[in-house]
């Protein structure tokens, strides 16, 4: 009986101290968040207003071409970028994103669709299981930089214009809010600014340079834009599903040493019960002799 109390004793130590780990990481993903969320808030305004910038543009000329805006008239090849973690403890976040990924991959067929894998998890997953991973990069930096952002975009860019890719599309998960990533897919080149009514209402512009020169400036920095806020979004929502998953098991934890404990507490009465027991027996016995 001894024993038995011993071990539970070493269990309910054991489950404190991954508590502790597990707050500890569930504080320093709160943190991370943050600072992401803020980049978000900041990037947001910039982002938006190129995109006006672009239907504007769209809205005066409508025969305004890019490298970056031309459609293929047939798609034969496809690159996805996946956009995963490089850690785990973040609950379903990088299978919801991989499973995504591979039903996109199923649908268009195996042999059309290569991967570029941003982050070693989906990296990892499909390079296991025989796709076709042409690229990737690992190791992020959370407090990841436009410039940073900038040199992958550009590896985008230039397996698009030259790589012989007829669109690239994009796989990652969507920040809704701390209890909501969603896993999202879509199209990302060739890029396709809408003309929208609005804009055509309001499409009195003097442009200085000229359109065109605007346009082939502004369609590469726009793109390089976007990645970041992409790279930012995945990270913010890698973050938020960390932070949920450690406080989940830090809460389970809880449960666990709190089931551990009565167990003790019974086990021990138990014990205390029986050595009373062989007390007063023994005693008995004695007064009888």
């Amino acid at each position: 009986m001894a024993a038995g109390v011993r071990e539970l004793k070493r269990r309910i130590k054991v489950v404190k101290n991954t508590q502790k780990i597990t707050r500890a990481m569930e504080m320093v993903a709160a943190a991370k968040l943050k600072v992401a969320q803020t980049k978000i808030e900041a990037a947001a305004p910039y982002t938006d207003k190129m995109q006006g910038i672009l239907n504007n543009l769209l809205a005066s000329s409508g025969t305004l071409e890019h490298a970056l805006t031309e459609v293929r008239p047939t798609v034969n090849r496809i690159l996805l970028v996946l956009l995963t973690s490089d850690r785990g403890l973040c609950g379903s976040f990088n299978a919801n994103i991989n499973r995504l990924a591979q039903n996109f991959i199923k649908e268009q067929g195996q042999d059309r669709v290569d991967i570029f894998a941003i982050g070693r998890r989906g990296r990892d997953f499909f390079t296991k299981r025989g796709y076709n991973v042409v690229d990737s990069e690992t190791g992020l930096n959370p407090k990841l930089t436009f410039m940073d952002a900038r040199q992958i975009s550009d590896r985008i860019k230039t397996a698009f214009i030259h790589g012989g890719y007829d669109e690239v599309h994009i796989c990652y998960a969507e920040f809704k809010n701390v209890a909501a990533q969603i896993p999202t897919h879509f199209r990302f080149l060739p890029l396709q600014p809408e003309a929208t009514e609005e804009i055509q209402l309001n499409n009195d512009y003097i442009f200085e340079p000229e359109a065109a020169t605007l346009f082939n400036s502004l369609i590469p920095r726009y793109v390089d834009t976007q990645v970041y806020r992409l790279l930012i979004e995945s990270l913010t929502s890698e973050f938020a599903a960390r932070m949920r998953a450690m406080k989940t098991a830090t809460d389970n934890a809880k449960d666990v040493i709190r089931t551990l404990t009565i167990k003790y507490n019974k086990t021990r009465q138990a014990a205390i019960t029986a050595e009373l027991m062989d007390i007063v027996g023994g005693a008995n016995a004695l007064e009888n002799q």
